[in-house]
């Protein structure tokens, strides 16, 4: 029997992830993390427009 088949599988994976805008600004920093199929997943950001702080998803 293949030992493989019980094991959860990623349905998303993201490894060692970094983002950084013009002017050297960094928004994300070595960011990992996975999402196994079956699990739901919701990402969460901070913005500022006009000096208000609103959150999205």
């Amino acid at each position: 029997m293949d030992s493989n088949k019980f094991e959860n599988k990623n349905a998303i994976e993201v490894k060692n992830l970094t983002k950084i805008y013009h002017g050297n600004v960094g928004a994300v920093d070595d960011v990992s993390f996975s999402v196994q199929e079956g699990e739901i997943f919701g990402l969460l950001e901070q913005i500022i427009i006009d000096g208000a702080e609103k959150q999205e998803m």
